[in-house]
């Protein structure tokens, strides 16, 4: 949430004393006036420190329940999203602070948009692992700014001498402590080891070997150690100066170290536990933004210091708050949303825009969070009902700080897209090299070792790629992935019956995993079995709106029904979601030229398909050739069609394919007879 304040922030209270040295009192006073609570002891208990125990339910349905488990996907993804529109209320909605930051509020959304969507319609990567490190900055300051507000309420009675000789240190303990304590959980589990150094190698970084990572994973460990110590100690000594620490801070530290721990570490599926966390995340920031926007519209409503919108949203009270309340979580819930209608988007260079969007908005809600609510601010202490620091008053941004900010974002970002481009002209660097790298480094991730078992498969190697992916099945036995990967290798090695069991395991881990139920149609048709084939198909294509493989596939077993407008249809819609969709392209021309119903028939578009699948393959694939040639035929041009139904011919004979140049051949005769091809 950005909410930083780096040191304390006593206020003045009447009866306070020094001894005559000027050394603090050791008496800790406290005055009623503030309670120690951001919003109330339910309100804190049920949005802030206790959501954990909340979310226990789905925690202990989800290892049995692959629905729980989707649900806590949809709920992880809906608020990562939604939870970015209350900081933009807030920045736009308080005139005081649009009028200061103006500059930024106007240009950074547009800079942040070109570069996320730049990156995403290139298909670079880069910009995945800024936003993965600039996420995790993001989680630990704010459970740093949440502890100072607790630290700042607890001591908001105090004797400032008193809180100053006690807390000189306590501010940048907590930071250390956060950052050692969010980052221990990433370096001590394999598979978000793994996860970043997948995000660090597609960008085509250079090698990190596997010593010096060992290395660096124990020096983190040991230094979360030497910081817990020194908190630890901190708390003794205020304690021994009569000064007791705040319950609320050390609780809330608990609970959020805690629950980090358990989703990073324990959660056997990546994105399911930074689900669970962002739940975590997003209600807390949720409940603070609610309780903070409407204390700061009760203070501008004399002096019109924020939008009618604002004032509409956030000032009601009584009977009616419920209903405002519910119209703030539906407009988060809203924006939240516009993730989920991406996937369903067709035109896949409008997807890429709109995924750049949604990157942009994730990065300017962490800009935003950097210095909206930073607590040192005096408008932001009073919404907060926090006492002033004279310590620490309100200064004119200065230029200089903020690019030299902005050049932490920028030359990372700028450095992973040029060695990104760099990759594709490697040979030596292709994925699995680097995969075996990661699988090295993070032995005990199953993403590592299932991700090095596809290259491998890919690549021929089917004995090596079942070992890792059987290593990884055993690894984690409840994710699908696994499963799912191992039955591709074992069908590839020719052994369907283990195949087809992996693919239903995998979909009794999760029933709505589309390239399993792709797979195993696949798999089926086959094994003779085309009306399973078909259920799987359509659920494939159901669970996944852009799966093109299931409609293409599904096109095929009904088109050998007999079931050609179908079949079409299908093909037509696979082109939709991936027009460079080689099965598709030539199985539609090839329909399109040679079936014998007229209604159905489209030479000439055909022609233009085959022609493009034949570009497409640099005119080395003599099944794309056939297909031209059966087209031009169709459209009357049947010296062409035996030119390119010779080389075809020809083209198949030199890749070891006979059967193939035959079938070509025999067609051949009919074209320089004059003959079209025709199919039922």
């Amino acid at each position: 949430m950005g909410l930083s304040m780096p040191q304390p922030a006593p206020a003045p209270s009447t009866g306070s004393t020094t001894t005559s040295a000027g050394a603090p009192s050791t008496s800790g006073a406290r005055s009623p006036a503030r309670s120690p609570w951001i919003g109330g002891p339910w309100l804190d208990l049920c949005l802030i420190l206790g959501v954990p125990l909340f979310l226990l339910p789905l925690i202990l349905l989800a290892p049995g329940r692959p629905d729980v488990q989707e649900l806590i996907l949809y709920l992880g993804a809906f608020g990562a999203l939604g939870h970015h529109l209350p900081g933009m209320l807030r920045a736009y909605g308080d005139r005081a602070l649009f009028q200061r930051f103006r500059a930024r509020l106007i240009v950074a959304p547009i800079f942040l948009m070109a570069v996320c969507v730049g990156f995403s319609v290139s298909g670079l990567g880069g910009i995945v692992l800024a936003t993965f490190l600039w996420t995790t900055w993001h989680t630990l300051m704010q459970i740093f700014g949440f502890a100072r507000i607790y630290d700042a309420k607890w001591n908001a009675g105090r004797a400032p001498g008193a809180v100053f000789a006690a807390e000189r240190w306590t501010g940048r303990l907590d930071q250390l402590l956060c950052i050692a304590w969010i980052g221990a959980p990433l370096v001590w589990s394999d598979s978000r080891v793994g996860y970043a150094l997948e995000l660090y190698y597609r960008c085509g970084l250079s090698h990190l070997p596997t010593a010096a990572l060992d290395g660096a994973r124990h020096l983190w460990l040991a230094a979360t150690l030497v910081v817990s110590v020194l908190f630890l100690a901190q708390l003794v000594w205020s304690w021994s100066r009569g000064l007791r620490p705040s319950v609320l801070k050390l609780s809330f530290f608990a609970a959020s170290f805690g629950f980090w721990w358990f989703c990073m570490v324990e959660v056997e599926h990546i994105v399911a536990g930074v689900a669970l966390f962002d739940v975590f995340h997003d209600v807390q920031y949720l409940a603070i933004v609610w309780l903070f926007q409407r204390s700061r519209a009760e203070q501008a409503a004399a002096d019109g210091g924020v939008t009618g919108f604002t004032r509409f949203l956030f000032l009601r009270s009584g009977a009616l708050r419920g209903v405002f309340v519910g119209l703030y979580a539906a407009l988060v819930v809203g924006y939240g949303s516009l993730g989920y209608f991406t996937g369903l988007v067709s035109s896949e260079l409008v997807r890429q825009v709109l995924l750049g969007v949604l990157a942009a908005s994730a990065l300017f809600h962490f800009y935003l969070d950097g210095f909206i609510w930073k607590v040192r601010e005096s408008g932001t202490r009073a919404s907060l009902d926090l006492p002033g620091d004279p310590a620490a008053p309100a200064r004119p941004w200065r230029w200089t700080q903020h690019a030299w900010k902005w050049a932490f974002f920028v030359l990372p970002v700028a450095w992973f897209a040029h060695a990104e481009r760099a990759l594709a002209q490697d040979s030596d660097r292709e994925p699995a090299r680097w995969r075996a790298w990661i699988a090295e480094a993070a032995p005990q991730s199953a993403e590592a070792l299932t991700g090095l078992g596809v290259e491998l498969a890919a690549a021929g190697d089917l004995a090596r790629a079942t070992e890792f992916h059987r290593r990884a099945t055993e690894l984690k036995p409840g994710a699908p992935e696994p499963h799912n990967n191992l039955g591709v290798a074992l069908r590839l090695a020719g052994d369907a019956a283990a195949a087809r069991a992996e693919f239903e395991t995998a979909l009794r881990l999760r029933p709505t995993y589309a390239r399993a139920h792709g797979h195993l149609a696949n798999l089926l048709m086959q094994q003779g079995e085309p009306v399973l084939a078909e259920e799987h198909f359509r659920a494939a294509a159901r669970h996944d709106p852009r799966y093109a493989d299931a409609r293409a596939n599904l096109a095929l077993l009904l088109s050998a029904r007999g079931d050609l407008p179908a079949a079409l249809e299908l093909l037509r819609e696979a082109l939709a979601i991936d027009p460079d969709h080689r099965a598709a392209l030539n199985n539609l021309a090839w329909t399109l030229a040679t079936t014998s119903r007229a209604e159905l028939r489209s030479p000439r578009e055909a022609v233009e398909l085959a022609r493009r699948l034949d570009q497409l393959t640099g005119h080395g694939l003599p099944q794309a050739l056939d297909t031209l040639a059966a087209a031009e035929a169709a459209c009357g041009r049947f010296e062409l069609a035996t030119d390119i139904a010779g080389r075809a011919a020809a083209l198949a004979r030199e890749q070891g394919k006979p059967e193939l140049a035959e079938q070509i051949a025999s067609r051949l005769d009919g074209y320089r007879a004059g003959r079209e091809v025709r199919r039922p």
